[in-house]
């Protein structure tokens, strides 16, 4: 049985589910879209994908780079995938777009900083199909201390350049874009309240 991790809803009322079966035997599609009364209508995104991975199943779902992403945008469904650092877009039917690796970036991220690792925090697609990543970085051996940075990166998974927070403001955590393609981010000013600054 599909079980759901991540949701998103297209501008018609279907919904579209991320997840996987918890099985390690058989192939399953991780994408499907429902209708508005909840009937299974296309399906894609089949685990014989990632076939080359140990654990090729629930495990493409998320990681140390970080978790998975589902959201739509300008009537495509984006699908981020962080174990292979691959981003996948489909039509509102689920027929592939494309299906882009992001792993040039991150090597280029991880050398400009001097960093070994990288966790991607969270992701957006702006409207020049550009990726808007917050990403933590820091080294395995702990020389020395651990960042967290905004990136753009172009549509066809090559860096572009560090988005730089307002001068002088900690970074706080990025939620997304505006429709017209500012960033959102989670401010907690206080212990009792939290608020969205859009910048």
């Amino acid at each position: 049985m599909h079980s759901p991790q991540h949701l998103a809803v297209d501008s018609t009322g279907n919904v579209y589910s991320l997840g996987d079966e918890g099985s390690q035997s058989e192939d399953y599609p991780l994408l499907i879209k429902h209708s508005r009364e909840g009937r299974a209508i296309a399906e894609t995104l089949s685990t014989s994908n990632f076939s080359a991975l140990p654990l090729k199943y629930a495990a493409v779902l998320g990681g140390d780079k970080g978790d998975a992403n589902l959201f739509v945008k300008n009537d495509r469904v984006i699908v981020w995938i962080p174990l292979t650092e691959e981003l996948f877009t489909f039509d509102l039917d689920l027929k592939l777009v494309s299906r882009v690796s992001l792993a040039d970036a991150v090597r280029t991220m991880l050398i400009e900083t001097s960093m070994t690792e990288i966790r991607f925090e969270n992701l957006a697609v702006n409207s020049k199909d550009e990726v808007i990543v917050q990403v933590s970085l820091w080294s395995k051996d702990g020389r020395a201390p651990g960042l967290l940075k905004m990136a753009r990166i172009g549509a066809d998974g090559t860096f572009k350049d560090w988005i730089e927070s307002r001068s002088g403001e900690r970074m706080h955590r990025f939620l997304g874009l505006t429709s017209d393609d500012k960033n959102i981010f989670l401010e907690s000013p206080g212990n009792q309240s939290v608020k969205a600054a859009v910048q």
